[in-house]
């Protein structure tokens, strides 16, 4: 899809993805510049619900709470935890909180793209404390803004870690940006964030 700009139409499980995935809509409210899933897919809009427990929707949290309520109603039917890969902060709100203690969840991803997010990420923290690190996940973009530097970006991540999410640096690339012509602090920032095991060693040092 990245490569072919296909705008996504109606999910067919077992599809191109592996079974257990499922889509159950398409596109998001914002028009973020570092994301290309308005541009491609537009608008939100609802697709039939069909069975999985990994909930791949670019923004689930976005759509009708009528639609939010069967994307529930269908995970608690499935023998495995859910997985949630796109959970958006701005969005979360008690009766979602209600939905998700309601279930199983093995894990549940944020994300934190720009400062101006951070009060959403801190009332989540707050609304899903009974929820552990593990459990809770957040996507970090780095170096994407011209300013970003390594150390700013660590600080970011540590930030995330101490909200008591597990962060995961999101490393910025356009089509120019070959893996050979980034700088090695880089690579080496996101090596740490993104295996969980050598990322909470990494992390005490800064509890």
């Amino acid at each position: 899809m990245e490569k072919t700009g296909d705008p996504g139409e109606d999910f067919v499980s077992g599809t191109f993805i592996k079974n257990n995935v499922v889509i159950t809509s398409r596109g998001c409210p914002k028009d973020c510049p570092w994301c290309f899933v308005q541009s491609r897919e537009g608008q939100i809009r609802e697709l039939p619900i069909t069975n999985g427990y990994i909930v791949q929707d670019n923004n689930l949290l976005a759509y009708s709470i009528q639609h939010v309520r069967k994307v529930f109603d269908m995970l608690s039917t499935q023998r495995h935890a859910a997985v949630f890969m796109g959970m958006d902060a701005e969005f979360l709100t008690q009766e979602h909180v209600g939905m998700l203690n309601s279930i199983r969840v093995e894990r549940m991803f944020f994300a934190y793209d720009h400062c101006g997010s951070t009060y959403h990420l801190e009332k989540t923290a707050e609304m899903l404390s009974n929820y552990n690190r593990d459990k809770k996940r957040c996507y970090v973009l780095v170096n994407y803004y011209d300013e970003d530097t390594v150390i700013k970006a660590e600080k970011r991540l540590l930030k995330i870690w101490k909200l008591g999410f597990m962060p995961y640096a999101m490393l910025y690339r356009n089509d120019d940006m070959k893996k050979n012509h980034i700088a090695k602090e880089w690579q080496d920032l996101t090596r740490i964030f993104s295996r969980p095991a050598i990322m909470r060693g990494y992390c005490k040092k800064f509890a």
